[in-house]
């Protein structure tokens, strides 16, 4: 399912972001448990009303270019992955 593509780019963004070094307020295991979160989360919405994920998808993905923009900046900025995650699951509440 295309929709359920959508998951596994935020997992592996997670992933990928998490895994660089960096001292900040934000863990990397905080981020890596927030982004555990934002795909369970979308798995539920998936599972439990395919239409509510239509309309979730194009807010992850706005979240995430502005992630994409702002890593630009500072690549391994935990506190800012931190905030998107943030963002991406109030948005899904």
């Amino acid at each position: 399912m295309k929709l359920m593509s959508k998951t596994a780019i935020v997992a592996a963004l997670a992933a990928g972001l998490c895994a660089a070094p960096h001292a900040v307020a934000c863990t990397k295991a905080e981020a890596q448990a927030k982004a555990d979160a934002v795909s369970a989360r979308l798995q539920q919405i998936a599972q439990q009303n395919p239409n509510r994920l239509k309309a979730v998808v194009p807010k992850v993905e706005k979240a995430s270019q502005r992630l994409r923009e702002a890593l630009e900046k500072s690549r391994n900025d935990l506190d800012q992955i931190c905030k998107y995650f943030d963002e991406v699951l109030a948005d899904m509440n």
